[in-house]
């Protein structure tokens, strides 16, 4: 399957989902989430959700982490629109946050983190496929980040879907998973 089909395959599908379903979701994803040991883990770089897309609520994993593992920082994203970049920020519970233009939640201000420091990133994503490649909105900002990142770093994502097959339109700026967390399961690609 093409990149640009599973977008909006997926985007549709993920849109479709009902509030009540979506809850049984995220909260079954975040059981699988409390499987990982992160006790070696310092930062956890973690997307904030865009409600209208949708996307799976990373605020229990947020408040997890955060009661569970206190030695860990939390990082989130701040995309720069002119150069097509994402900062990694400290993220602590009085953040102020403010919408940018795509009606994501960023931190207006803060400490902007190496991302060679990072651990873990969590990744937002529409669809993955058997090999750990991920589907994206297809701005780009991602793969240009995990680009930037350790290349040991734990790169994860989270999907309300299990796995397509294969993506046939990857390259190397494409860089895939670590692992996937679907409601049933924990994937992991060997990357």
């Amino acid at each position: 399957m093409l990149k640009s089909e599973a977008r909006a395959k997926y985007l549709a599908k993920r849109k479709s989902i009902s509030f009540d379903e979506k809850e049984l979701l995220d909260h079954a994803i975040l059981t699988e989430f409390k499987k990982i040991d992160l006790t070696a883990l310092k930062f956890i770089h973690i997307y904030l959700p865009i409600i209208a897309q949708n996307e799976c609520n990373t605020y229990p994993i947020i408040e997890f982490i955060q009661e569970n593992h206190p030695q860990i920082n939390i990082v989130i994203p701040k995309a720069n629109f002119e150069n097509g970049q994402m900062d990694a920020v400290f993220f602590k519970a009085d953040t102020p946050l403010a919408k940018n233009n795509l009606g994501i939640a960023e931190p207006i201000d803060g400490e902007v983190i190496d991302p060679k420091t990072i651990d873990m990133i969590i990744c937002p994503l529409l669809a993955f496929d058997l090999k750990g490649n991920r589907v994206g909105y297809g701005k780009g900002f991602y793969d240009r980040f995990l680009a930037q990142c350790k290349t040991d770093a734990i790169k994860l994502g989270l999907s309300y879907f299990e796995p397509i097959e294969s993506l046939s339109d990857c390259n190397e700026s494409d860089l895939p998973l670590s692992s996937c967390i679907t409601p049933t399961k924990n994937y992991f690609f060997g990357v």
